[in-house]
């Protein structure tokens, strides 16, 4: 670039090219991030050693465009007219994708509830930090949920034995292992717990009466720190979901993985994710006030029917409930129900 270009009349910079040079650094440097960033999510996924994972972790798709973002305006500035389109593309196709992809319309959150359904509320409720016990319980309660399954929701016995049942007193509230707290229109007739084999993962493995209806209930959840592999646990998993195989399963958890990891693929081919038949709206549910990535998911297995998903905010949580209308087939049996899964 000659001289000229780069000075006025009088020997001074021209600030636009000062500024064109700039954003061309910057953009350069964001675009080379989006194109590892891509080639990851195209090949491995996070199914590599750590650190690996984290760059498929923090680039959801709403960010993968993000960062091809400055390269496509640096084209437009530049008047680079093909490669424009071809950044722009890059900008706008994972918008399509996560869109697709996230947002559903095929259930009104505020509908008519059947009243064969039975409705599910599952919630990480950070230990009730953003939201306490006491206005924890009025805001649940107007949710008319059968079974509520709150995952870090054991902070204080005495005042969640005294506070939830003048809220619920149609239900039994039960203390589960790793801190979950359930509250139940019905009964738990058999429960197990396991860890010690899991890694950083728990699996809380219940047989549930509700509505007449009896089910598994899974409750999964692994820790949160990206350094540890979910492979061990997910494993695990896949193999508990194998025992159960033909039977009527709601699994359900902070997988603390996006849903479309590589370590959730047995569970996908295996199970219904309940969002993508039944949902409303988009599909993330951390972290709030603007969700990302799809951390709360619930998953059905066989002769489970959902009717209505839909994800509320709890007052500052960083995670969102996720609800489920749902129906368990007249046909469904746990006779001879060898539980449970090793």
């Amino acid at each position: 670039m000659s001289r000229s270009q780069l000075e006025g009349t009088g020997g001074e910079p021209v600030p636009v090219r000062t500024n064109l040079f700039t954003l061309r650094f910057f953009a350069h440097a964001f675009f080379l991030v989006f194109l590892f960033a891509l080639t990851i999510r195209v090949t491995f996924q996070d199914a590599l050693p750590f650190p690996l994972p984290l760059v498929f972790y923090l680039t959801p798709l709403p960010v993968l465009a993000t960062l091809a973002l400055p390269e496509f305006l640096y084209r437009l500035a530049a008047l680079h007219r093909i490669r424009g389109v071809i950044t722009g593309l890059c900008v706008i196709l994972p918008l399509c994708q996560w869109f697709g992809s996230s947002y559903r319309n095929l259930s009104h959150p505020d509908g008519t509830r059947d009243e064969e359904s039975i409705r599910i509320l599952f919630w990480t409720t950070d230990n009730f930090d953003s939201l306490p016990i006491h206005k924890a319980a009025p805001v649940l309660a107007e949710f008319d949920a059968d079974l509520i399954i709150l995952n870090e929701g054991i902070i204080d016995l005495g005042t969640q034995k005294s506070v939830f049942p003048a809220h619920f007193p149609n239900h039994k509230i039960a203390f589960l292992p790793s801190g979950r707290f359930a509250l139940i229109r019905g009964s738990i007739l058999a429960e197990n717990f396991a860890a010690s084999e899991w890694q950083d993962g728990t699996l809380v493995q219940l047989v549930v009466a509700c509505r007449g209806r009896s089910f598994l209930a899974l409750l999964f959840d692994h820790s949160s720190d990206p350094d540890l592999s979910r492979k061990h646990a997910l494993k695990k998993l896949d193999e508990a979901i194998d025992h159960f195989a033909g039977r009527p399963l709601i699994l359900m958890g902070d997988f603390n993985l996006p849903v479309d990891s590589a370590y959730l693929s047995h569970i996908r081919a295996n199970l219904t994710n309940a969002f993508d038949v039944s949902g409303s709206g988009f599909q993330e549910t951390w972290p709030v006030p603007i969700p990302l990535l799809t951390l709360d998911q619930v998953w059905l297995g066989d002769h489970m029917i959902a009717s209505r998903t839909y994800h509320r905010r709890m007052g500052k949580s960083s995670h969102e409930a996720v609800i489920v209308d749902l129906k368990v087939d007249r046909q469904a049996s746990l006779k001879g129900l060898d539980f449970p899964a090793p």
